[in-house]
């Protein structure tokens, strides 16, 4: 009748707190403020803080608690009763009732979808006795079902030290148990125990419990969750229902097997991990020879053709046009580069239906890098195999040869994305306040839409609204919890806002969605390199360096080893590199590097590249007569495609994308792509610019932006 309330309203971070009088009964100010408040953003509820002198909180929420710290934090503990009213038909009931009781103070969680209002405000008004204390003598490992105390029933289960022990330490095994009633009075019961051997019930029961309170803390408890339902047979989030027929089943899924069988599954996977062992060597050393192919590319020096030259080396070059496909990766068996055939006119992209063709051509590529004989092979190919000429003119860019290193300038002009839906003119016309106004107006005929909060949040920061764009952002942890797209392209525009902390716990989350895809590895190492957390960014990138992959991730590994050696390079710290090989330990700076990837899997998307002699380096042209070098073709996967040049001659650098399609099953909206673009990349003074842009019609063509290297 007579109170005072605070008022915490929290999203992906908490809003200044507002406080009511109510008297008399009469809260409508406190009513008309609740109405209005948006519904909009994340949910974080570590954002909350634990105020003192608080008689007892109404926590509303679904528990979904999706994040900031949520993901790999402990829940908070509350210093007073907590109410937990949910309404919601999806909801993470273990978690409301845990924050309800874990205080041990008389809070409960009351589910408005299993009761009516009038019961609900009954049960809220109730006295509530719980349990204070609580052990078992002689035993460990002790768990209490609920410390509220339903229907008179208290459960209990626990470990004893001695099962077989008619007593323990001259005393009954006996459970001891404090209960505070009504709010006030406490009494202790003891309850003796009776040891039933043929009784084996108890021990799934208190693993079922112990699997309870554990759940509460997900995120911190995985391994423990894990264990004790293989021990114990039992279904969790970290265990499912499988079939376990054969010794083979049991090693497959990792689960221990009954004493008949194991020492057969010992045995299996002794020489299952052997078998890795082998696996894993022979792969550090595959990608050791591709490493030091890329080496050998980035020791060689290639020309920058003046123009006055370039018709004497076009008609002294003119016999070895057979050469073209090596595009000047040559070893220190090949000719000189003035012997090489002249550059090439731009290329169109490749005449192919199917991505294995795709394949079969780059893999062409691959073969004729480190001879002239293979590349032959590739110079050879019929028109419809590798291209059709363009008919633009070539122009070239440095003089006499010398490399850019050392003399240049370089400026990145990036094409942001323009939304031309009726909403997003709305929304840039209006000024102030009115830009959020008009963004809660139009949300609700957006609401799966990834679409709308990109374009609603990228409006707002141009309008220097950072905060409120980063609540629209934020939405996209709400959409779809178990979507690794939608929070890689989360984490992807939070890293570009400048908030690595708060894109390393959605990358986290990406990890454990997906932790058989090295993409997820990879971007979470990167953002914690962003947030200068150094030696746990290497440690992560060199994951996905020694860890087996599927072949639809080509090159990835390469890829990331100059993510890598380019932190350590820069770091201005001393890391420990101890458990990486030391011959990939190689800091292969450049002056450009640009870096395509995307969020949709089973997606093809290339990436091209005219240099400033006007040549396009794509997947089908990977190597370039000034030095460019483009990785190995991604056709079904997240990329990344990578474009490396280490001495950039003076000119314009055009990055385009293009969208040949997906053959994804997963309907999520637009493909999104992020370009990263560096400069100096690897070196002290490297500059880098990442855009986010999304695609609508297969065989679309992207302009990105262009680079312009000066002297």
């Amino acid at each position: 009748k007579n109170t005072e309330v605070t008022l915490t309203v929290f999203r992906d971070t908490a809003q200044n707190k507002q406080n009511f009088n109510v008297r008399n009964g009469d809260w409508s100010q406190l009513r008309t403020t609740l109405e209005a408040a948006p519904r909009d953003g994340a949910s974080n509820l570590h954002a909350v803080d634990n105020a003192q002198n608080v008689g007892e909180y109404l926590l509303f929420s679904d528990g979904l608690f999706n994040y900031g710290a949520a993901f790999n934090t402990a829940l908070p503990k509350f210093n007073a009763p907590v109410y937990a009213v949910n309404s919601a038909s999806e909801v993470d009931g273990i978690v409301l009732r845990q924050l309800s009781e874990r205080s041990n103070l008389g809070g409960r969680l009351v589910d408005l979808t299993k009761q009516s209002a009038e019961d609900a405000l009954a049960q809220l008004r109730e006295k509530v006795r719980t349990v204070r204390d609580f052990k078992i003598n002689g035993a460990s490992e002790v768990v209490l079902g609920s410390n509220i105390i339903t229907n008179g029933n208290i459960v209990v289960a626990g470990v004893l030290d001695d099962f077989a022990a008619p007593s323990l330490n001259g005393a009954k095994p006996a459970i001891s148990v404090t209960l505070q009633l009504d709010g006030e009075s406490v009494r202790t019961i003891n309850v003796p125990i009776t040891i039933d051997a043929n009784s084996d019930g108890s021990a799934r029961r208190w693993a079922m419990l112990r699997i309870n309170n554990l759940d509460g803390e997900y995120q911190l408890n995985r391994a423990e969750i894990r264990r004790l339902g293989n021990k114990f047979a039992l279904a969790s989030r970290e265990t499912s229902l499988i079939v376990l027929d054969t010794v083979q089943d049991y090693v497959r899924h990792d689960v221990t097997p009954p004493l008949a069988l194991r020492k057969e599954y010992d045995a299996l996977k002794a020489q299952g991990q052997t078998v890795a062992l082998a696996d894993k060597r022979k792969h550090i050393e595959n990608v050791m020879a591709r490493f030091s192919e890329k080496v050998t590319w980035w020791e060689k020096r290639f020309p920058k053709y003046p123009n006055k030259e370039l018709a004497e080396v076009a008609k002294r070059d003119s016999s070895r046009t057979a050469t073209l496909g090596m595009r000047g990766l040559a070893t220190d068996a090949s000719p000189a580069p003035s012997a090489l055939a002249p550059p090439p006119a731009p290329q169109a992209p490749l005449a192919r239906a199917t991505p294995e063709a795709r394949r079969e051509i780059s893999a062409d590529h691959v073969a004729s890098a480190p001879s002239i004989a293979s590349a032959q092979v590739a110079g050879n190919r019929t028109a419809p195999q590798v291209a059709a000429k363009a008919k633009d003119r070539l122009q070239v860019g440095d003089t006499n040869g010398n490399t850019a290193s050392n003399s240049t300038t370089a400026s990145i002009t990036l094409k942001g994305w323009q939304a031309n839906s009726p909403y997003s003119g709305r929304l840039r016309e209006a000024e102030g306040d009115a830009v959020y106004r008009a963004y809660l107006d139009e949300a609700p005929s957006y609401t799966n839409s990834s679409g709308f909060y990109l374009d609603a949040a990228e409006i707002l920061f141009e309008k220097k609204q950072t905060a409120l764009a980063l609540r629209v952002l934020s939405n996209l942890a709400e959409m779809n919890l178990e979507n690794r797209g939608l929070l890689r392209i989360l984490a992807q525009r939070l890293l570009q806002a400048g908030q690595p902390k708060l894109a390393i716990p959605v990358l986290r989350k990406v990890l454990q969605l997906a932790p058989n895809e090295p993409q997820s590895y990879r971007d979470l190492g990167l953002a914690l390199a962003a947030d200068k957390q150094y030696q746990a960014a290497i440690n992560m990138l060199y994951e996905v360096v020694e860890r087996p992959w599927h072949n639809r991730f080509p090159e990835i590994e390469l890829i990331t080893l100059a993510d890598l050696n380019g932190i350590l390079a820069t770091a201005n710290e001393k890391l420990d590199v101890s458990k990486i090989d030391p011959r990939f330990i190689k800091n292969m700076s450049l002056d450009l590097r640009a870096v395509l990837t995307w969020d949709a899997d089973n997606t093809d998307i290339d990436l091209w590249i005219t240099d400033s002699l006007n040549e396009k380096v794509f997947y089908g042209n990977r190597f370039g007569r000034q030095g460019g070098r483009m990785s190995l073709d991604f056709t079904g996967g997240y990329g990344p495609e990578e474009f490396s040049l280490r001495e950039a001659a003076p000119g314009i650098y055009t990055i385009q994308a293009h969208y040949y399609g997906s053959r994804s099953q997963v309907a999520s909206g637009p493909t999104t792509l992020q370009v990263a673009v560096t400069t100096g990349f690897g070196r002290a003074t490297a500059k880098q610019k990442v855009i986010t842009l999304r695609l609508k019609d297969r065989a679309e063509q992207i302009y990105v932006g262009q680079i312009e290297i000066g002297k």
